[in-house]
């Protein structure tokens, strides 16, 4: 009984160990619903929405729109981050695209603690943006 227990402690000493150290198990918390920016738009069918993001860092898109033609990131000719959005011919109503921005890792040193991840202190910001296409 005693080593069944001991056995059960050290098990979940480890989990937590381990839970601790996941980069993912801290992201984990923040609200996936809940974007860090909220964007509202309008467009005029058949002319194109360009969003400067930032002057540097990764843009990806973590849910398309659903009425496009064009609805990609890029990079414009000095590195900045852009999203752009063209929607489908002939489409006029709302539609909504969401974003996540990760700015440009400053080098650091690393340092004690966990060794699974890298130790910057850079933070993704999930940007929503809320279009109404017109005619």
């Amino acid at each position: 009984m005693k080593n069944t227990v001991a056995f059960s402690a050290t098990l979940l000493c480890f989990l937590l160990l381990v839970q601790s150290c996941s980069k993912k198990s801290q992201d984990s918390f923040a609200s996936a619903t809940q974007p860090d920016e909220l964007i509202t738009a309008s467009v005029n069918s058949g002319e194109t929405y360009t969003l400067m993001v930032a002057s540097s860092g990764t843009l990806t898109v973590i849910r398309q729109a659903m009425h496009f033609q064009l609805s990609a990131t890029t990079t414009d000719e000095k590195g900045s981050v852009l999203y752009k959005y063209t929607p489908q011919t002939g489409y006029s109503g709302s539609d909504e695209v969401a974003l996540m921005y990760s700015p440009a890792a400053a080098p650091t040193e690393q340092g004690g603690g966990c060794q699974s991840h890298s130790s910057d202190m850079s933070t993704s910001n999930r940007i929503t943006v809320k279009f109404t296409v017109n005619k």
